[in-house]
Formats: C-alpha cells, sequence, structure tokens
C-alpha cells in the first residue's frame, strides 16, 4: 500500500504553465522505482528517465497507464486521476526494492514527472516488497 499522498514537483507546475502538460490529451503513466535517486519536490530536470525503474515478475516496465484531468471546486483547483487504482499482484522474483512511485507524463520528452508517493513502510527505510504482498495505489486529488 501506498503510504503518502502525491507531491508534486515544483517543475511540473513550470511546465504546466509554459504549456508543456495537456492534461486532456497527453498520456499518463505511474511507475515504480527504488532509491538510486531518490524523488524530491524541487528536483530541477522533473524528468522520469532520471529515476531507476524497479524490474521483475508482475511488474511491467514503464509502468500502468492512468487518465488525469482538472477539477475546479469552489475556486480550487484539483489534479486527478480518474482511471481509480493501480495494482500490482505478488509474486515471486517481484520487485523487492519499492521505494517511491513516479507519475509522469509518456507524452512529452522531458521534463515529464508530474510528482511521486513515497511507497516505504516507515518514511524512507523500508521498501515495499512485492514478492511478498500486492500493492493497490488509490487516488485523491492533489490540490493547486
Amino acid at each position: 500500500m501506498a503510504q503518502g499522498t502525491i507531491t508534486l514537483f515544483t517543475r511540473f507546475s513550470e511546465v504546466l504553465g509554459e504549456g508543456g502538460h495537456n492534461l486532456s490529451s497527453d498520456s499518463f503513466k505511474v511507475m515504480l522505482i527504488d532509491n538510486t535517486v531518490v524523488a524530491t519536490a524541487s528536483d530541477a530536470n522533473a524528468d522520469a528517465s532520471l529515476y531507476t525503474e524497479v524490474s521483475g515478475t508482475n511488474y511491467t516496465a514503464g509502468g500502468q497507464a492512468l487518465t488525469m484531468s482538472w477539477d475546479k471546486v469552489s475556486n480550487t483547483m484539483y489534479f486527478n486521476v480518474t482511471s481509480g487504482s493501480s495494482s500490482w499482484t505478488s509474486a515471486a522474483g517481484a520487485p523487492t526494492n519499492i521505494y517511491q512511485a513516479i507519475v509522469y507524463n509518456t507524452t512529452t520528452t522531458e521534463d515529464n514527472a508530474v510528482g511521486f508517493v513515497d511507497m516505504t513502510v516507515d518514511g524512507g527505510v523500508t521498501p515495499l516488497n512485492l514478492a511478498s504482498a500486492g500493492i493497490t495505489m488509490t487516488y485523491n486529488p492533489a490540490l493547486f
């Protein structure tokens, strides 16, 4: 299970303002990463290729597709994942080193990362282990 909420990259907001993301037509995915490079909100080049994706049984390289949208409620903007949850089932040989999940835009070629979720059990120390248990991420709207 995901242990935190999505943290948006500062660069994502800048790229969005520059017209680099189109939430109504671009394609988005969520991928699971290890701790070779730990994502932080202030990463200068918010690019999914900077992070090391996990690999193993029951995990498809590139991650799972997401459907994104904007909603406005009482003059407040919300960034939503409208495709429901993302799930990976447990299996022998599955990734054992899942530290974060990165949401990224597959349509853009650079500065494509949107945000990340801490996937550790204890705030950054112990990774999730897909060989031991399945993972389901349920998305809540991110406030702008």
